[in-house]
């Protein structure tokens, strides 16, 4: 009587154990869920978009290059939002038959307009005019200002002058030092085109 009650238990488990170790629906299967991010009109990538998996709290970012790869399921709603950017919103399907879906998910531009705010510590812009014309400049200030132009000056001035005795020999000795410290490497020579 054991024996059968132990019996009829095993064969019972044997058939309920395949049935709920292949139950599982589409929906909860993970998939990875991978792609590029481009501008709708000239296909560059946009970097650093982010990415929401609606009704979670599971957030992507895509890297510099536009690229993003996150596991997630079949049948969610993914949100793609960027500044100076429109909000774009995917459904991933449902008929997905492969572990991994590849998605290129296009933005367009956004342009904002915003108006010019001017902060000042007058009432208007009337005032403000007032105060600038009506500032008196006192002889410190003068000053400070005609020496700081004389040092402009006096740079502007030796910028183009030969080299005096010691700065000769300074450079020379320079010149020598990188020779000697740079004897038998192989010299490169990067031109830059602006």
């Amino acid at each position: 009587m054991k024996f059968e009650k132990v019996l009829s238990g095993l064969i019972f488990f044997l058939f309920l154990c395949p049935t709920l170790l292949f139950s599982q629906s589409n929906d909860s299967i993970k998939i990875l869920f991978t792609g590029i991010v481009i501008t709708a009109d000239s296909l560059k990538p946009i970097p650093f978009v982010n990415i929401k998996i609606e009704g979670t709290s599971q957030n992507a970012l895509t890297d510099n290059k536009g690229f993003f790869s996150f596991k997630t399921y079949k049948n969610k709603n993914i949100i793609f939002s960027c500044l100076g950017y429109k909000t774009a919103y995917f459904k991933i399907p449902d008929t997905v038959k492969h572990d991994h879906y590849f998605f290129i998910q296009g933005m367009m531009q956004d342009t904002l307009h915003l108006n010019e705010t001017l902060i000042l510590p007058w009432a208007n812009y009337m005032d403000f005019q007032k105060a600038i014309i009506t500032t008196d400049i006192n002889n410190d200030e003068m000053k400070r200002a005609r020496k700081n132009i004389k040092q402009i000056q006096d740079i502007s001035l030796t910028a183009n002058l030969p080299l005096d005795a010691e700065a000769n020999y300074k450079n020379f000795v320079a010149k020598m030092w990188t020779t000697a410290r740079t004897k038998g490497q192989m010299t490169l020579l990067i031109n830059f085109a602006f």
